[in-house]
């Protein structure tokens, strides 16, 4: 079972309409407010409902406490966001009412389709949540306006559970990318995350690289098995804060994971992430490049193609023609 097709309707700053997805590597561009964040958690919440819990969706997002809402305009009735897979479908209907003379939005109905079988999604956020982790869900728990939303606390949660002494099949495909870029292993104690190197030195996670954060925490997911075969996996800007030296091992990474059957969905600002995956795949991967991109009417488009080098309306392109433009005007003025 695979994600195939996300549908909305009045949700955020996108149009109404339809965006198919790649049953494995789906790459995700655009500038800034362009919905790129939004769209993953909207993905994961949808996943991530549970019959005794409808609010899990709207938890997934840092919402006003008064209003929470997700609707683009106030004023229409209904804001959806629909999630379908291969087999089985999930939807959020929310209904809103402007009261007279109050300009709050209250909601007055709220629906939601679950999906049969619980998707296990895994959303890894830009943010490093793990040098954080000590304590920090027990605090959620008690308090009720927590300044971090449920993709976070979900993050720290999922690495916290003990790995395996042994890795998985699909584990054993991963590691020999990883463990030579944070040079050791992942290890936890007292709710704490540490590296373990290979000269035996043991790096607390505060004082250690971000990239190697980065790669230490997919690591760790991948040896207590909260990513298995038919996972979906969102990783928002996983190039964030990484040596560029390490883009094409997590090009490599993205594109092995895909084809073990664990459905990729990343945002990426990186021309160079994003062209080692155009460039790294094989005839038979699916990878589907998504240029998510604002009309004059103010709302975000989805744009779809196989190459990332065929997207029209392309930000990250566009800046690195920019500059090298700049750099042939100032050699040609020498």
């Amino acid at each position: 079972m695979a994600l195939c097709e996300i549908e909305m309707k009045n949700f955020s700053v996108f149009s109404d309409g339809k965006i198919s997805l790649s049953p494995n590597l789906n790459v995700f561009i655009g500038a800034n407010g362009t919905g790129k964040t939004q769209l993953l958690k909207a993905v994961y919440g949808c996943c991530e409902l549970a019959e005794d819990h409808r609010e899990s969706f709207q938890s997934c997002f840092q919402l006003n406490a008064k209003t929470k809402f997700l609707a683009r305009d106030k004023k229409r009735e209904t804001c959806r966001f629909s999630l379908s897979s291969t087999n089985q479908k999930a939807k959020i209907v929310t209904n809103h009412l402007v009261e007279a003379g109050d300009s709050e939005v209250k909601a007055i109905a709220y629906e939601n389709s679950l999906f049969p079988k619980k998707v296990n999604a895994v959303y890894l956020p830009v943010k490093d949540m793990l040098t954080h982790s000590r304590g920090l869900l027990a605090m959620a728990n008690k308090y009720n306006d927590f300044p971090f939303d449920k993709t976070l606390l979900d993050s720290i949660e999922r690495a916290s559970r003990w790995g395996l002494k042994k890795p998985s099949a699909l584990a054993k495909k991963i590691l020999p990318f990883l463990e030579p870029l944070i040079h050791g292993t992942i290890d936890i104690e007292n709710d704490e995350f540490y590296v373990l190197k290979q000269n035996g030195q043991r790096v607390n996670f505060e004082l250690e690289a971000e990239g190697f954060k980065k790669i230490g925490i997919l690591w760790q997911l991948l040896m207590n098995e909260t990513i298995i075969e038919g996972t979906v996996l969102l990783w928002d800007e996983p190039e964030a804060n990484l040596n560029p030296e390490f883009l094409p091992v997590v090009a490599d990474c993205l594109l092995e994971l895909s084809r073990q059957n664990v459905q990729v969905l990343i945002s990426t600002h990186s021309y160079i992430l994003a062209k080692y995956i155009e460039i790294r795949a094989r005839d038979k991967d699916q990878v589907r490049f998504h240029s998510l991109y604002k009309e004059k009417d103010g709302l975000v488009y989805d744009e779809q193609k196989e190459k990332f080098s065929d997207l029209h309306n392309n930000a990250i392109t566009t800046a690195f023609e920019a500059l090298m433009d700049e750099i042939y005007a100032k050699q040609v003025g020498e």
